[in-house]
C-alpha cells in the first residue's frame, strides 16, 4: 500500500467518488468456471501466473452473503466480453443502487424474474430472464498471497450446494474449519460439486480468523450492496370498503335481534363515518411511512460508512506471512 508523503493531505474521497462514479461495481478475484475449468482472475482480469486452470480446486470458504444474487443481461451474456450485467442486486431487495439499468423497484415483482421470461439456449426450456447466484468468498489453497476469491454459484448447482452445506450442518461442522474440494459434474457444462477433503490445519487457524473479521469477505460477496431509491419505496396496499353488508344477516334471526346486527355491520362498512378521523389517521400513516424510509436510509448510510465492529482491516502482508508460514509448516 502507498503512504503518502507527510506534505500531502489525506486523498480526497469527493474527487475519487467522481472518477469512478457511472462505471458500476468493480470485479473482485473470481475464480472462473469457464470451459469446465477451474482459473483464477485478478481484479486487473489477468489469470495467476502460478495455479493454473484445473479440473478441481481445493479452497477454504470464509464468508459468503446471506441473500441470493440477482443477475440481468438484456442481451445474451457472452463470455468472451467482459461485460457488466444491465441489472444486478445484491442485497435481497431490489436492482443494486449501482445497476446501470434497473428493471423494477423490487425484484419479488420483476417481469425479468418470473419463470418464463426467457428460453435458455442450451436446453430450450423456459428459465428466468434474471438468474439467481449464491456468492461465496473463498482461499484458495497453494495461494501464497491470501488473497480472497469470489465465487458464483450458478443456478444449476445451486441443490448441490444446499446439499453440502446442509451436510456439514448436520455433522455441527463450519465450513471455514475444513477444507472443501471444487469439481464439476460429469458431462454437464458449468454444474458444480462440492466434496469436503479434510480439517484445515493448525496453523491456519488463526490467519483465518483475521480474514473473516477484517470484513474482506463481505466486500468480495456484495453483502454490502444498497438497493436503488425506488426499492424503498414499496406501494402501501388500499383496501375497498364496501358501502353495503358483507354478509347478508339471515332471516332466522329475530326481527329485533336482526336489526341489531344489520345496524352493526353497516357501522362498520360505510367508509365515510368519520371523513376528518379517517384522513387524519392516513396523514400520520404517510408520515410514518416516510419517516421509516428516511430511518432506513440513513442507517444503510452509516453502515457504509462506518465498519462493523470487530471487523478491522488487517494489513494484506500480514495476512500472506502468516499464510506463507502456515503452508511451510504443512508440507515439511
Amino acid at each position: 500500500m502507498l503512504k503518502l508523503p507527510a506534505y500531502l493531505s489525506p486523498a480526497n474521497p469527493g474527487l475519487m467518488n467522481k472518477l469512478m462514479g457511472g462505471l458500476g461495481a468493480s470485479q473482485p478475484p473470481t475464480i472462473s468456471r469457464r470451459n469446465n475449468r477451474f482459473t483464477l482472475v485478478q481484479a486487473n482480469g489477468e489469470t495467476h501466473g502460478a495455479l493454473l486452470p484445473s479440473l478441481t480446486l481445493d479452497v477454504v470458504i470464509v464468508g459468503g452473503n446471506e441473500h441470493s444474487s440477482k443477475v440481468y443481461y438484456e442481451n445474451a451474456y457472452n463470455p468472451e466480453e467482459a461485460s457488466a450485467p444491465d441489472c444486478w442486486s445484491d442485497n435481497g431487495v431490489g436492482p443494486s443502487s449501482q445497476a446501470a439499468k434497473p428493471q423494477n423497484d423490487l425484484c419479488a415483482t420483476c417481469p425479468q424474474n418470473k419463470w418464463g421470461s426467457r428460453v435458455s439456449k442450451v436446453s430450450g426450456k423456459p428459465v428466468q430472464a434474471c438468474q439467481t447466484y449464491k456468492k461465496i468468498a473463498c482461499l484458495v489453497m497453494g495461494d501464497r498471497s491470501g488473497t480472497v476469491y469470489l465465487l458464483a454459484i450458478p443456478p444449476a448447482s445451486l441443490g448441490a450446494w444446499r446439499g453440502y452445506t446442509a451436510h456439514l450442518a448436520g455433522q455441527n461442522v463450519s465450513a471455514e474449519q475444513i477444507v472443501t474440494r471444487l469439481m464439476f459434474a460429469d458431462k454437464e457444462l458449468g454444474v458444480l460439486k462440492f466434496e469436503p477433503v479434510g480439517f484445515i490445519a493448525e496453523d491456519f487457524v488463526e490467519p483465518i480468523k483475521k480474514i473473516i473479521e477484517s470484513g474482506e469477505a463481505d466486500t468480495v460477496t456484495g453483502a454490502n450492496d444498497q438497493p436503488s431509491g425506488t426499492a424503498l419505496q414499496a406501494p402501501r396496499e388500499t383496501r375497498q370498503i364496501s358501502a353495503q353488508p358483507e354478509y347478508p344477516v339471515p332471516e332466522s334471526i329475530p326481527r329485533r335481534a336482526r336489526r341489531t346486527a344489520a345496524q352493526m355491520q353497516e357501522a362498520q362498512s360505510v367508509p365515510n363515518a368519520a371523513p376528518e378521523k379517517d384522513n387524519e389517521v392516513e396523514a400520520e400513516k404517510d408520515e410514518e411511512v416516510e419517516a421509516e424510509i428516511t430511518r432506513y436510509r440513513a442507517e444503510l448510510a452509516a453502515k457504509k460508512a462506518t465498519p462493523a465492529p470487530g471487523k478491522t482491516p488487517v494489513p494484506r502482508e500480514d495476512i500472506s506471512n502468516m499464510l506463507n508460514a502456515a503452508l511451510k509448516l504443512t508440507t515439511r
